[in-house]
């Protein structure tokens, strides 16, 4: 898999990759031409003349067929007749068909030029060992050109930063000229072993996932599970690319993507940016990257563009245990020596039975299917697409029509070939056919019978595998072992994957140059992870530490400081050495050691008297502290589930903007298709979705990983966070419970790239984190450093696409109080999430009436939030709405003049703790599951107006009679928005011929009960 298929494969990529200068937008004649030879000169050395091939397929794939405006006779090009359609440089967001940026934003010609040739990497300059390896030169180029062009001149010039999206294309600008090179180069990569131009999709898949995760005991196993997915798929990935370059991987996109830069670190190393300057590794900051490497951020699938010949068998390897040199292979035998070196895990007489449990239950681990598709002539895909779902009422089948129907004379020889369309014009059926292959090849998977031990205790995780790691035996040795010690409780059976899970960042990720000698060592800046109980809290965490300087707090902090700091050995979390530096031992301590239970909890389970009495005196230490604060942490948490909305229809082109859109305005395209096609229905056309291209996939796949990985993290992190997994549309996280509401809304907010929105949201929480002044569907990041030892300077500094505001999210909640188990929080916010997506009404069968009938759910139909709470009386609260709904603004309202801050009584609040108990009191005796009519909705009014007239008090800032009427009219007319979207709440509901039809779906009363319900119980939680 490590070699090239060809020899001349990386000279004709650079080839290919360099076809077309970067700012070849700004003039389409013989300029672009010549640019383009002289960057060919500088890199290769030589000029070549002609175009390559896959330039034709890439183009056809991208842009729907255009007619010529000259055509080639003999040795001459003549005009066709039909005028210059393009309309100058532009940028239009491929995902929402709306202009982005206009000639005004981007530099004029010669300043372009200028920027992008002063910093294509020069290696002619370099050592010997680099000119001589066009593999090298091509991955650098790739990497970092587009990177160097937007960056190296800061503000110096005028719109440099969107040098980013020059158009490759300015009759259809929503791709880029960077995505169309890297899709040239990934096509010529795309010959069989006989030189011949044969490309093939390649989609590849791997699992299990869901359940994975969320066998989790621990924060430091969620992120444990979720760290070896990415990085499993990450090394597939790698293997590929290092054959046939990182652009043939369509989905995800790998151009900045940490962890692959990571694994290539010694490509980065190699070659210095220019004679007199840093490596590419450090000219590209990515020397302090370590923390964004280490976050979970690689989806489990991925695309690729490869030969039709190509055997996807050496990616499978990676993941087989029986393959000596495989990632899994040596993963498994790290933890497996590492455990053993520690606590014997295989005493003599059972050496033979738990290495045989451990082996099997490595080989069997893993789930992997793929698919691979050769691209056939367009009309055989055409005829195939009709097969399936997705294809019989494609837009598609019209687009052929209108190009077929473009008048002879205007037809472009380079999409006409032999009479039919350039296979690549077929992208998107190309890849509907592969996708729905893959879905039939995974609901057959391969069987295998399950090889246990009659009478052995099964893992207590997964509940499937048997115990490797006993109670009886192994467990009490691991608890003597002071590295073992805090990775494992006294009844945690473990099978295999849960024990590889549990250790395998210390025994192969902190070892890790002991088996890839080329890279370094893997660990966090920070070396603990939160505990559940000290996400909980954070909030009341970060409030002493501002308060630590000044006030009653400093003595009776520095008291229990140094008491904890003697417990270190004795507590089961994280506790730093007291060396007169508070801001050190707040950053390295678990913030579970501010909970008077959790000191409780361990002097309950000492038998040494002596450390009993250190726990005691500690705990003692930390009730005083308490008792000057005033206040204490919550001892509720929040673990959040989002998940993008019909990402498979974005993927396969159902949702991209219609053709009129992505159009530009001033090239007139549509009137030429209106006067000149005849016999289609144009306008049917114009208004169709425009056909899916690489450049919209590369950009969609782009866009997810901007949000998954720069805004994810800061959102959550403000928030006191801890990010689990990001994998672009795709985010776990924990939260304390009072913040996981705002979070939800803020990651939405990023998401759909509404900067302005997003930086006014929780009281202007973000404004150090993003900048305001950028186009919708647009994220720009400000360089603050925003997250203690990690300063990124190696995150773009230009504006990033995100998906934007037709793409949504459904997000779920769990919230539960520390210690409930968080395997089971993962799963109920995931639950809450497939709430959030799934439909408000349900058919069901009626007996009585022998026919089917709609019945109200508990669903929201996708773009909203689920929230499940759970009391530890064992009351269980579920609300939920669309994110749109006037419920947040009720919310936000009611939020404000209610919940306390962390040093204040609920008593000096204007809205009474008792609020919310009366609105349930007055409005649950109409009965749980009613539903919002008129006549409800206004008796619901009333007795709410008569609440506010008894429960909000003048008390600072509420004290004038003025001031209280105005927030009890405020809060009153919120309620009543809200109600009336209960009452008039409608859904697209489907019809039996396929349509669908607008239907009203009154929700129930008790979800403006438990909007309240939810807000009291959270408010209350740090009592």
């Amino acid at each position: 898999m490590n070699a090239a298929p060809n020899p001349d494969l990386w000279q004709r990529k650079l080839l290919a990759f360099l076809h077309d200068p970067p700012e070849k937008a700004y003039n389409y004649g013989p300029i672009h031409q010549d640019r383009a030879q002289q960057y060919l000169a500088r890199v290769l050395g030589i000029r070549p003349m002609g175009r390559p091939q896959p330039d034709w397929s890439a183009a056809a794939a991208d842009r729907f067929i255009f007619p010529a405006t000259k055509r080639k006779e003999g040795d001459r090009w003549v005009d066709t007749g039909v005028p210059g359609l393009g309309g100058g440089v532009q940028f239009i967001h491929p995902l929402t068909g709306k202009p982005a940026f206009a000639a005004d934003d981007f530099p004029d010609e010669g300043t372009a030029n200028d920027i992008v040739s002063a910093v294509l990497p020069s290696f002619g300059e370099g050592s010997e060992e680099v000119r001589q390896n066009l593999a090298l030169q091509f991955w650098l180029l790739w990497r970092a050109w587009l990177h160097f062009s937007v960056t190296h001149h800061g503000g110096q010039h005028h719109g440099a930063d969107k040098l980013a999206y020059l158009p490759a294309d300015t009759r259809v600008p929503d791709g880029t000229i960077w995505h169309h090179n890297a899709i040239v180069s990934a096509l010529e990569a795309a010959r069989d072993a006989q030189g011949r131009f044969a490309p093939a999709f390649l989609l590849f898949q791997m699992g299990p996932v869901q359940d994975f995760i969320a066998q989790a005991r621990s924060t430091r196993d969620l992120w444990s599970g979720s760290y070896l997915l990415s990085w499993m798929m990450a090394h597939a990935m790698q293997l590929l690319t290092e054959r046939l370059g990182p652009d043939c991987v369509v989905y995800p996109s790998l151009r900045g993507q940490p962890l692959h830069d990571w694994l290539n670190r010694p490509k980065l190393n190699a070659a210095k940016y220019a004679p007199d300057s840093d490596s590419f590794w450090v000219s590209l900051g990515l020397d302090k990257s370590q923390d964004l490497v280490l976050t979970p951020n690689v989806p489990n699938r991925f695309l690729a563009i490869v030969p039709a010949d190509f055997d996807p068998t050496g990616l499978v390897g990676q993941f087989d245990y029986d393959n000596q040199t495989s990632e899994w292979r040596r993963i498994c035998n790290a933890c497996w020596d590492w455990l053993n070196e520690r606590a014997q895990l295989c005493p003599p007489d059972q050496e033979n039975v738990k290495l045989r449990l451990w082996r099997f239950q490595c080989r069997h681990f893993w789930q992997v299917t793929w698919q691979l598709w050769p691209w056939p002539d367009t009309a055989t895909a055409l005829d195939l697409f009709k097969t399936i779902p997705t294809g019989r009422h494609s837009s598609l089948h019209l687009a052929h029509q209108v190009a077929w129907a473009i008048p002879q004379d205007h037809q472009d020889d380079r999409n006409y070939r032999e009479g039919a369309l350039n296979p690549g014009w077929a992208w998107s059926a190309h890849y509907q056919l592969l996708a729905h292959r893959l879905d039939a090849r995974r609901q057959t998977r391969d069987f295998h019978a399950w090889e246990g031990v009659p009478g052995a205790h099964k893992d207590s995780l997964s509940g499937k595998e048997e115990a490797i790691a006993d109670e009886r035996e192994w467990l009490p040795r691991a608890q003597q072992n002071p590295e073992l010690r805090h990775l494992f409780r006294k009844n945690d059976e473990l099978g295999a994957i849960n024990l590889i899970k549990r250790v395998w960042h210390k025994a192969y990720l902190e070892k890790l140059h002991s088996f890839h000698p080329d890279l370094a060592d893997l660990r966090r800046a920070r070396e603990s992870f939160d505990s559940v109980p000290a996400v909980a809290a954070r909030p009341f965490v970060e409030w002493l530490r501002a308060k630590t300087a000044s006030g009653p707090l400093p003595e009776p902090f520095l008291v229990f400081m140094q008491a904890a700091s003697s417990t270190r050995d004795d507590f089961p979390e994280t506790i730093a050495k007291w060396e007169n530096n508070e801001d050190d031992w707040f950053w390295h301590t678990d913030a579970s050691v501010f909970h008077l239970s959790m000191w409780e909890r361990v002097i309950a389970e000492k038998a040494d008297e002596d450390a009993r009495q250190r726990l005691s005196a500690a705990r003692s230490a930390l009730a005083g502290l308490l008792k000057a604060a005033a206040t204490q942490p919550s001892s509720y948490y929040a673990v959040l589930a989002l998940d993008g909305d019909q990402i498979g229809k974005w993927l396969s082109g159902e949702k991209t903007p219609a053709i009129e859109q992505v159009i530009t305005d001033k090239a007139k395209a549509a009137d030429y298709f209106r006067q000149h096609v005849q016999g289609v229905d144009v306008e049917q056309w114009l208004k169709s979705p425009r056909p899916l291209s690489p450049g919209y996939h590369l950009q969609f796949s782009e866009a997810l990983a901007n949000f998954g990985l720069y805004c994810a993290r800061r959102i959550v992190e403000s928030h006191h966070g801890q990010l689990i997994y990001s994998g672009g549309d795709d985010v776990l996280a924990m939260l304390p419970a009072a913040e996981a509401i705002a979070c939800a809304q803020g990651l939405r907010l990023a998401f759909q790239g509404k900067s302005k929105e997003l930086v006014a949201h929780a009281d202007g929480r973000y404004a150090h984190l993003f900048d305001a002044d950028v186009p919708e569907g647009f994220i720009r990041l400000k360089d603050d450093d925003w997250y203690r030892g990690c300063r990124r300077p190696a995150e773009p500094s230009w504006p990033l696409l995100v998906p934007g505001p037709r793409a949504t999210v459904s997000v779920g909640l769990a919230i539960g109080h520390m210690r409930e188990p968080l395997q089971d929080m993962v799963r109920e916010a995931q639950a809450a999430e497939k709430r959030a997506k799934a439909d408000p009404e349900r058919e069901v069968w009626d007996e009585k009436e022998n026919r089917k009938k709609w019945k109200p759910t508990d669903g929201w139909n996708r773009d909203a939030l689920a929230v499940t709470l759970f009391k530890r009386s064992g009351e269980t609260i579920q609300w939920g709405a669309k994110f749109g709904s006037a419920a947040f603004p009720l919310l936000e309202l009611f939020q404000r003049y209610y919940r306390p801050p962390v040093d204040q009584p609920k008593s000096q609040m204007p809205i009474s703790g008792k609020f919310p108990y009366r609105v349930a009191e007055l409005l649950g005796k109409f009965g749980p599951r009613s539903t919002v009519t008129s006549e409800l909705a206004g008796i619901a009014r009333a007795e709410f107006t008569w609440i506010t007239q008894q429960q909000i008090r003048p008390i600072r800032p509420i004290q004038s009679d003025e001031a209280l009427a105005q927030l009890r009219d405020k809060l009153l007319a919120k309620a009543t928005d809200y109600l009336h979207e209960l009452r008039d709440f409608t859904w697209d509901r489907p019809q039996p011929d396929g349509t669908k039809q607008c239907v009203q779906a009154p929700r129930p009363l008790r979800e403006f009960i438990h909007l309240f319900a939810l807000e009291a119980f959270i408010a209350r939680t740090g009592e």
